[in-house]
């Protein structure tokens, strides 16, 4: 009799180990294709939140714009400890948490690995997603060898010209200024209000898709020459001042020099205006010459994209 208790005791103990076992995950076949499209849509819905927070103008403690975008204001990534960091990177965090959660319902090779705990699913922790450095269409600073990534500029301040003023200088930054008053030329085009991590460098400028059949003229030497007396000067600016309307740009200028390049992404309905030289992005207000900039209209084909 005690042996049959002992024997009843170990297979009631084994049996409820096994029920805490993790198991192997089912095959391919069993995952519903159901929950596959809908992580898909949750990943593309969260990700243009992601998008959508990273490009936006950060604002510091004192409720001001700073004039760089919250991504760039982070430095690239969500290891700091300041003020900006603590504020912006939970909520940067939380979402590229939930994309993973769903990318592993999504990828087969994170699929596989996604086990269960009795009936509860268990997801495997993944590494954090490097950031990756799309290659700029004509490359917006020099490329480090060793890393294959883009290396910081060297501040080379000659040769500035005489009509740029202090304040747009130190907030462009000398290598931006130097491009856009010497370019070897300037495309333009249209672009959507909608930025996306998915799209092709060829087909975007910054993170905002071209427009089908968006490529305008280029701009001529008459037309340079007055768009730069306005870029180059601090009225036509507003520095310090916070703007609770949403970037949503209609078109761009792609200033190019050699083997480098400067973006400008025009925000129209909230009149911003976004610079772009490789990982590092200005992002001002341009309300003192909205309609200035009507002479751009020229460049495209299509109804006017500038208030006249």
């Amino acid at each position: 009799m005690k042996i049959f208790y002992w024997v009843a005791l170990n297979i009631f103990l084994l049996s409820a180990c096994n029920s805490n076992v993790v198991k192997e995950a089912p095959s391919l076949t069993d995952v519903n294709s159901g929950d596959v499209i809908q992580a898909r849509a949750k990943i593309i819905d969260l990700q243009k939140q992601l998008n959508a927070l990273k490009i936006a103008p950060a604002i510091n403690s004192n409720g001001k714009v700073t004039g760089k975008t919250v991504w760039v204001q982070l430095g690239g990534k969500c290891l700091g400890k300041t003020w900006y960091h603590k504020t912006y990177c939970p909520d940067i965090q939380a979402l590229e948490s939930q994309i993973q959660s769903h990318q592993a319902i999504v990828n087969p090779a994170t699929r596989s690995r996604v086990a269960y705990r009795g009936d509860k699913k268990i997801f495997p922790v993944l590494p954090s997603t490097a950031k990756v450095v799309p290659k700029a269409r004509i490359p917006g600073g020099i490329v480090d060898s060793a890393t294959g990534q883009p290396a910081q500029p060297v501040q080379n301040c000659e040769g500035m010209p005489a009509n740029v003023a202090p304040r747009v200088l130190n907030f462009l930054s000398c290598k931006v200024v130097q491009i856009i008053a010497q370019p070897d030329r300037v495309d333009s085009f249209m672009v959507g209000p909608r930025a996306g991590s998915d799209i092709p460098e060829k087909n975007r400028l910054g993170s905002f898709p071209i427009a089908a059949d968006g490529q305008g003229l280029h701009l001529d030497a008459p037309n340079l020459k007055k768009f730069q007396s306005l870029v180059f000067a601090e009225s036509s600016y507003v520095f310090g001042m916070e703007k609770r309307c949403r970037f949503r740009p209609k078109m761009g200028l792609h200033f190019v020099k050699g083997h480098e390049a400067v973006e400008i992404i025009f925000s129209v309905s909230c009149p911003l205006w976004l610079f772009i030289y490789g990982n590092d992005e200005s992002l001002e207000d341009f309300d003192p010459i909205l309609g200035e900039l009507a002479f751009l209209n020229a460049l495209f084909s299509q109804q006017p994209v500038l208030p006249l």
